[in-house]
Order: C-alpha cells, then sequence, then structure tokens
C-alpha cells in the first residue's frame, strides 16, 4: 500500500517550470530519499507534499486522502504531515518536552507519547531542557522527536542534518533511522548527498530537471543506474569507451563482463565503480590474472587519501586518466602497476542516452 502517491505533479514560477509531470509513490512504514542536484525542484516537491505551495497540475494522495488535484485542496494543518526543516526550529521559550508535546494539544496520552518518542531518538534524560542548552545533534532529534509525536501519516524531512559537521551528522542520521523504522513512520527525505540516501533510505528517488528519472532501492541505483547522468550523480563512476558484443565489453582496461540488462552489441560506454579497480604493483613480474583476464599495464599517480581509503588516479596507455578506489594505495609517487576490473559492468549505447539497456 502507497502511503504517498504523487501522480503527475506540475508546477511553475512564472516562466521557470520547476516540476515537470513529477510522480512518485512511497511504501507504507518506508524512508524514500529524493536525491538530486542544487535547482531539480526538491524542496518545491516537498513544500507542495506539505501544503505550502499549490501544484498547477497533478495529484497528490496521503494515506490514500487526495490532499491537492484539481478538484481538491487540503490546507498544511489538516494533511497529518509532521515537517523537520534543515535547522529544526525549536521553539525557544519552550522545554524539550513542551516542543515535543506542541502537537499534541490535551490529549490523555501526552506525557507517555513526549518520553515515548524522546526515547526513541536517545533523549529522555533531558526531557526538561531549553532549546538553548542542546547541542545542534541535539535539536535536530528533538525536532524529528516533535515531528513523530501526533503519529503523522507522512513525516517530512528537509534535508535535516545539512547543518552538522560530517562526524555528528552520521550518528544523528543513523538514530534518526532507527527512531523512524521504531514508530513504522513513512518518511519522505529530501538531500542532495549520496551518502545520506543510500545509507538512510529504502527507496532512493533521483530527481533531476524537475521529474523523478530512476526509482529503486539503494543497491539497484547504485549498481544499476538507468544511465550515465544518474551514475554520474549516485557515487563516483569511470566510464571508458567500449565495443558491446556478445556480453562482453571490450575495452582499454581488459574484456568485461556486462551486467544485465546488456546493451545490444555496438559501440557505447562501461560503466565502471572505483572499488572495482584492482591495484597490483608490477615489480617486474608478469600481468596477473582477473576475472576479466589479464591486468593491463599502466601508471599510479596522484592519490588523495581519505582514511577509510584512498583515491588513486591511474594513467592508461592511451593517455586516458581512471580514478581507482583502493584500501592500500601504496606511496604516493609514480609507479607501474598492472590494472584489471573486479565484478561485471554496466553498458550504454551512448553517453548522455536515456535509454537504460
Amino acid at each position: 500500500m502507497s502511503a504517498l502517491s504523487v501522480t503527475g505533479a506540475v508546477k511553475s514560477f512564472g516562466r521557470t517550470a520547476v516540476l515537470c509531470g513529477l510522480s512518485l509513490d512511497v511504501a507504507q512504514g518506508s524512508i524514500a530519499a529524493v536525491l538530486g542536484p542544487s535547482g531539480c525542484g526538491k524542496t518545491t516537491l516537498l513544500r507542495i507534499l506539505a501544503g505550502f505551495e499549490t501544484p498547477d497540475a497533478g495529484e497528490i494522495r496521503i494515506g490514500g486522502r487526495t490532499v491537492a488535484s484539481p478538484s481538491a485542496w487540503v490546507p498544511p494543518e489538516r494533511r497529518t504531515i509532521g515537517f523537520v526543516p534543515q535547522e529544526g526550529a525549536l521553539f525557544p521559550h519552550l522545554s524539550v518536552r513542551g516542543n515535543v508535546g506542541y502537537g499534541l494539544g490535551r490529549s490523555r496520552d501526552r506525557a507517555a507519547r513526549v518520553l515515548e518518542v524522546l526515547d526513541l531518538v536517545g533523549l529522555a534524560h533531558l526531557v526538561e531542557r531549553m532549546p538553548h542548552e542542546l547541542s545542534g545533534g541535539q535539536q535536530q532529534r528533538v525536532a524529528v522527536a516533535r515531528a513523530l509525536a501526533p503519529r503523522p501519516a507522512l513525516v517530512l524531512l528537509d534535508e535535516p542534518f545539512s547543518s552538522l559537521d560530517a562526524g555528528l551528522r552520521a550518528d544523528v542520521r543513523d538514530v534518526v533511522r532507527a527512531a523512524l523504522c521504531a514508530d513504522g513512520a513513512t518518511a519522505v527525505l529530501v538531500t542532495h548527498d549520496q551518502e545520506e540516501a543510500l545509507s538512510c533510505a529504502d527507496l532512493v528517488a533521483v530527481m533531476q530537471r524537475g521529474r523523478i528519472v530512476q526509482a529503486d532501492d539503494p543497491i539497484t541505483v547504485y549498481r544499476a543506474p538507468r544511465d550515465l547522468d544518474v551514475a554520474a550523480f549516485v557515487g563516483e563512476a569511470v566510464r571508458v569507451t567500449a565495443t558491446f558484443s556478445g556480453g562482453f565489453a571490450e575495452t582499454e582496461v581488459g574484456r568485461l563482463a556486462l551486467r544485465e540488462p546488456r546493451p545490444p552489441d555496438g559501440v557505447g560506454v562501461a560503466l565502471i565503480r572505483p572499488e572495482q579497480f584492482v591495484v597490483v604493483d608490477r615489480d617486474g613480474g608478469a600481468a596477473p590474472k582477473s576475472d576479466s583476464g589479464p591486468a593491463v599495464a599502466a601508471t599510479a599517480g596522484q592519490q588523495s587519501f581519505l582514511g577509510h581509503d584512498a583515491l588513486l588516479a591511474i594513467s592508461l596507455a592511451s593517455g586516458a586518466v581512471v580514478t581507482a578506489r583502493t584500501l592500500d594505495p601504496g606511496p604516493a609517487r609514480e609507479r607501474p602497476i598492472w590494472l584489471s576490473v573486479r565484478g561485471p559492468v554496466n553498458g550504454y549505447v551512448r553517453e548522455g542516452s536515456s535509454q537504460r539497456w
């Protein structure tokens, strides 16, 4: 069952088209991440879902109820939606208890529900604190608890972790995801952070130029992107010219198996993820064998150490440069290496094609 269904949403501001027939379905109890670059229409979509903007055309259904269509309009306060803005936006004059209980009115289970959702985000012990006594991460967790408290049909999160530093962002993100799942909430998270979308969501909806161009589980979006534009946006992507024949791609980094669905025979582009490259120092030895056949000779150059791994620039015989992700990059100097590719790759008939084969 879809907790959220958007069909053919259109929105323009003056002559600028922002949403262009966008459609999206989010299953009950799941978390969907709308991922896209700045200016693609993510925030406008969120505001239309919340009822802060009116679509020019299309239909929006939340929990089976039509909240926006050419013949219906439900105002924001009657949509049973929880909203978490970028900065939390807590009421400064209310305690944590007051902020979380704000939307509960005088309901009988108000006190119990406040403690329940605060416990979900790990802050039940701070129930009497004031917002200025909380860290940025704690404020965002209180904002999530406040959104969950009335048991909304849908929780909307507008890049809620963007103002946090990298280490804290990951911790808060994990807590928020666990809280949403434990409460059985349906949520839509708007973000431009690929790691955030892939790690948090059950469904990743990639948005470009006012449309959802691919909506799948995170593994499918990463491993089988619909086209090269999606591939380049969702993670790092290395593109090499290829000739497709019989389920294989002949490239300058070897004869590579193609992932299903395969492209038709002909010339195109093979997509390789940086972590698929295998780097072995030559040291005068013969080319090692790999699942893509013998490795090819190349030269390792500049590396960018990231802590958990490193990105290594590699020059091929043709002069082309590719980027490998490796756990053991070796010394940062020009050195001869053997380069091979692990696992199947995606093939596309032509670069920039909107068709996924």
